[in-house]
């Protein structure tokens, strides 16, 4: 076991998570049958070691030897980078995080630098130039399993959308891009509540409308926005990246000799990158909005 899957382990161990360790299809896997959740380390250096498209495959395999399961890929340069936020998102997943209640917050309009600052230290990638953003701003506390007032900052989530596009149809289109919360934190029915007052925003201008939004393949299977009224719509393939293997930096492959940044000579420098690919990601859309909003429950 190398010192990445270790240091996974030595976590889920401390926060007292009942685990078991497997090798399914050539990969660490950590069972946590409380949470129906199975957890993958993956280690860059397998996509040269197998080859893309084996592993890639064997990956997408372990859903089948767990079919009623969550999948988490945490990947070994993202643990490496963004730990203080993967450890965060995978405290909420493994319900050891702290909870609030969207019941006990107010959705706010806020500006593009408030969304960004939030964004950039709450969300794995980051802020984007949004039209539409939103903040979740606690405004009390109630009950003993809810995080205390002084515990939390008071604006605890963000969601950010694209600017309205109308299509032939006669519906205007948007993009949700960006949610996220406080790291470590859950916010019960934050998305919903957020969802709900953008639609009546939206439908005061009386036209009809449909969201679309994406979901990260390594993180989940989308039940939330299927909780929320989405449908699938398609599915987009794995990307490729570059990682350095000093620093554990990805860059995107289409940025290499596209930006001045990142010349096609790094490319030559074949010991100090690894190529991988991430797993795609689901999108989600939602046109029928008949069904009222408020009667959507948040994941338990």
């Amino acid at each position: 076991m190398n010192s990445f899957v270790s240091e996974v382990e030595k976590y889920l161990v401390n926060l007292s998570v009942p685990i078991e360790y497997h090798i399914i299809e050539d990969t660490a896997c950590y069972i946590c049958t409380e949470n129906s959740i199975v957890i993958c380390p993956i280690e860059i250096s397998s996509f040269p070691a197998y080859g893309d498209e084996l592993y890639l495959q064997k990956l997408h395999n372990i859903k089948r030897h767990f079919p009623s399961y969550k999948i988490i890929y945490l990947y070994q340069d993202k643990w490496i980078t963004q730990g203080t936020l993967v450890r965060g998102r995978l405290l909420t997943q493994l319900n050891r995080g702290k909870s609030i209640f969207a019941r006990n917050c107010i959705v706010k309009e806020i500006s593009g630098e408030q969304a960004a600052i939030f964004l950039n230290k709450h969300h794995l990638y980051g802020a984007t130039k949004a039209k539409i953003r939103y903040g979740l701003f606690r405004n009390r506390a109630t009950g003993s399993n809810e995080l205390g007032m002084e515990q939390s900052p008071t604006l605890v989530a963000v969601a950010t959308f694209s600017a309205g596009r109308k299509n032939i149809n006669g519906t205007t289109s948007y993009e949700w891009e960006r949610y996220a919360s406080v790291a470590g934190t859950r916010i019960v029915g934050g998305m919903g509540k957020i969802l709900k007052h953008f639609v009546s925003e939206r439908e005061k201008d009386g036209m009809p409308l449909e969201i679309m939004s994406y979901s990260d393949t390594e993180w989940s299977d989308g039940e939330v926005y299927l909780k929320l009224g989405f449908t699938v719509e398609s599915y987009k393939e794995p990307v490729k990246f570059i990682v350095e293997k000093e620093t554990f930096r990805r860059i995107h492959y289409n940025k290499i000799g596209r930006d001045r940044a990142y010349p096609k000579e790094i490319l030559d420098n074949h010991n100090g990158y690894t190529f991988i690919y991430n797993l795609g990601s689901t999108k989600f859309t939602i046109k029928d909005f008949s069904k009222p909003l408020s009667t959507i429950k948040p994941r338990k």
